[in-house]
């Protein structure tokens, strides 16, 4: 059994994408990092991860525990050591679950904050709503079913999304130690990607990081995934040159 290596279910997994200057996020990302293009422009957003019977490998599934997850993030070019060019650089990662909270960074996946998810889904809607447990906001999305993407999005494509964020197989957290991030790689045994519509989309931590520099792009979901997180350890990044209360509270700002 490994300890740390961890597998379950993807049950939901939203991208709610928001398009950025590429000058804009290159000024938030640590040095030597660069930024992840299509059609001109970096992509920043919010991965919402429901899971369930998540447990370590080899671990009855009767024994995994379920969770709402968060996740602001960005595509990257960065040469890891297990030779994979593109990845995921994590801002922020909050858990509804004290579990994820307490042993997130000393399993291998990075600080967790802990926050108050409420979700509402129906075939016809999908609205989130997470906040801090002090009661500020963090995020709020409402999306709904669609078969096209929206003709606004960067992306030509629902295909050439798709290809974008396939890319994204390992993603970097912070940890307590400023410049120095969690490396996790995320295998899906099955990759469904659809388009979701995108009524509403705020974001205080794409607010902070970009301002102005950024908006709404599109949103996919992908749905019932059994999959498996593999901690790769750690990497010497450098800190990105962000600010913010929560951001320094987190040992992120430079």
């Amino acid at each position: 059994m490994a300890w740390n290596e961890f597998t379950g279910i993807m049950k939901r997994r939203l991208l709610v994408n928001w398009r950025v200057d590429p000058e804009a996020m290159r000024r938030v990302l640590p040095p030597g990092v660069t930024p992840k293009l299509v059609n001109g422009s970096a992509i920043a957003g919010l991965c919402l991860v429901a899971l369930q019977r998540l447990r370590p490998r080899g671990v009855p599934e009767f024994l995994g525990i379920a969770s709402e997850n968060l996740a602001v993030r960005t595509g990257v070019v960065t040469r890891s050591r297990m030779g994979v060019d593109g990845a995921v650089l994590i801002f922020d990662r909050y858990s509804g679950s004290r579990v994820n909270a307490a042993l997130g960074h000393l399993v291998g996946y990075g600080i967790h904050e802990r926050g108050r998810f409420h979700v509402a889904e129906n075939r016809l809607l999908t609205e989130i709503s997470i906040r801090a447990l002090a009661g500020s906001a963090i995020a709020h999305v409402r999306l709904a079913p669609t078969h096209a993407l929206a003709t606004e999005s960067i992306f030509g494509s629902v295909e050439q999304a798709s290809d974008f964020f396939r890319g994204g197989e390992c993603g970097y957290s912070p940890t307590p130690r400023p410049g120095i991030w969690d490396c996790v790689r995320l295998h899906l045994e099955r990759w469904d990607f659809e388009p979701m519509r995108v009524l509403s989309a705020s974001s205080t931590h794409i607010d902070r990081l970009f301002g102005g520099a950024a908006s709404i792009d599109s949103a996919f979901v992908m749905r019932d995934i059994p999959h498996t997180w593999t901690p790769c350890g750690q990497e010497e990044l450098g800190a990105p040159s962000v600010s913010g209360p929560a951001l320094r509270s987190r040992g992120l700002a430079a």
